[in-house]
């Protein structure tokens, strides 16, 4: 766990440099002498936050910073024998999968993802209602997306604001990728290493939301689209955990 806390602070670490960089480039007004001043600061803070476990373990163990326990490539988790391509280049795999994760089974991450940060790796029975939660799910997380590309393409109201979770949303998908690539195991897909990407995501839709609403199509189409599919989400998700 505190192995897990530390590498969550320094890809926040990593989140507020990029943050005051971008600040420092773009505002005309943001002294070096005030960069230096708050980046001692900053260091600070989070040097002794993000890596006091870490290098507790590697003046102690010898442990390298970064460290994660192996596990055996003879494991029924291991899939490093399949393809890059068919583990994370595809939207979704070919095989037939349950409404449910299968830890055991299932090798692409984006399918897995999809379930498993509603269900984690348990079965809750119902899969006839639980299948509505998968889909809305499915409709809510491309319109999050979808509002993130909008959100990139467009110069919106308080688009400036929401420059730290952009940054934070794409640090966490990249870690997220390679630590699948360096450890191809079923249980390294599991959406509880991204969790920070849900509020991202709730941020970016609402920014989209709020520079719409003139908007006609959003107005008459997209606005009563998104209500009746969060209805759907919260209704039919207390019928599945109940």
């Amino acid at each position: 766990l505190c192995q897990g806390a530390d590498s969550a602070a320094v890809r926040l670490a990593v989140v507020a440099a990029v943050t005051v960089i971008i600040r420092f480039i773009s505002d005309k007004g943001f002294k070096l002498s005030r960069l230096l001043g708050h980046t001692v600061c900053y260091l600070g803070v989070m040097l002794p936050l993000g890596l006091w476990y870490q290098i507790r373990n590697l003046i102690l163990f010898d442990q390298p910073i970064g460290y994660v326990a192996p596990l055996s490539t003879d494991s029924r988790l291991y899939i490093g024998g399949i393809s890059i391509v068919k583990r994370l280049l595809l939207p979704f795999s070919a095989e037939k999968v349950g409404v449910y994760t299968d830890v055991w089974n299932e090798c692409n991450l984006w399918q897995y993802l999809l379930r498993n940060s509603l269900f984690g790796e348990y079965s809750f029975g119902s899969e006839g209602i639980a299948v509505f939660v998968v889909i809305a799910n499915l409709l809510l997380s491309a319109g999050a997306v979808a509002a993130l590309i909008y959100l990139i393409t467009h110069k919106l109201n308080g688009a400036g604001s929401a420059l730290p979770l952009v940054v934070l949303f794409f640090v966490q998908m990249s870690f997220f990728v390679y630590f699948n690539i360096k450890y191809p195991f079923r249980c390294s897909m599991d959406f509880r290493y991204i969790v920070p990407v849900l509020f991202c995501e709730i941020a970016f839709a609402g920014i989209v939301c709020n520079a719409l609403r003139e908007n006609i199509i959003y107005v008459k189409v997209l606005r009563p689209a998104a209500k009746f599919i969060t209805i759907v989400f919260c209704a039919f998700s207390v019928m599945v955990y109940l």
